[in-house]
């Protein structure tokens, strides 16, 4: 858990990470933990621990916004989430108007888990679709299918969601600028208020890192990179 500027500023953003992952992605570098029921409420003991160590900086600050990373944070499941925001609505009197996200990942979105995150006070959601096409979503070993990611935006957005983001990547190994412009096509029909782009980044300790040498010749070259963040703005702007 950690608080922006808490030290300072009139207003604050809270982010509390999640480990929990029912896989890890070789592209991913942050930290994760096995999925697992006993993990999870050492972690909210822990999390309220914190919590009170923190309380004594929070005086006279304002709340802006809450966003539980991961991980997969929606793993963690509504109820553990709903003591967590408990205590947080309990510092600053009231959570209205303030912005609270959640990731989510395509695969693990359902119509009930998302009515549930709603109840609780979860008004944002960002979903980790990163592309809408099967052979690229296969080199990232992402779970879901490109109909089952359109799918989850829709149950989403039919549970309450009406503050949707989504992440998507580019540079990755073997895409092609055509493949880029579909999957920002499809994206941008979705009902969604915000698109995050990220080119891959290969980073240290990943299973995309010991894989370097066979990955290097199949990313795209620094020219098609540019043109695929360009083309990403203007597509989206049309």
């Amino acid at each position: 858990m950690s608080g922006s500027c808490y030290n300072t500023a009139e207003w604050i953003s809270l982010y509390i990470h999640i480990p929990f992952c029912s896989h890890k992605c070789p592209y991913c570098h942050f930290y994760v933990i096995p999925d697992k029921p006993s993990f999870k409420d050492t972690l909210l003991h822990g999390l309220q621990r914190e919590w009170s160590s923190i309380q004594p900086h929070l005086e006279g600050k304002k709340l802006a916004s809450v966003y539980f990373g991961g991980g997969t944070p929606t793993l963690f499941e509504p109820q553990r989430t709903s003591q967590v925001l408990g205590w947080i609505g309990d510092q600053f009197q009231s959570l209205d108007g303030v912005e609270i996200t959640i990731e989510a990942n395509p695969e693990q979105i359902t119509y009930d888990q998302m009515a549930a995150l709603r109840r609780i006070g979860i008004n944002r959601l960002s979903v980790g679709i990163q592309s809408l096409h099967s052979d690229e979503l296969q080199i990232l070993d992402r779970r879901h299918s490109p109909a089952r990611a359109k799918e989850s935006i829709f149950c989403a957005h039919e549970a309450g969601f009406h503050n949707i983001s989504i992440d998507l990547m580019y540079e990755l190994p073997n895409q092609t600028i055509e493949h880029w412009h579909e999957t920002l096509r499809q994206a941008a029909t979705l009902p969604i208020t915000h698109i995050s782009l990220y080119n891959l980044t290969i980073e240290p300790h990943t299973i995309f890192d010991k894989q370097q040498q066979k990955l290097r010749p199949l990313l795209p070259d620094d020219e098609t990179s540019a043109q695929m963040y360009l083309d990403a703005i203007q597509i989206l702007s049309e």
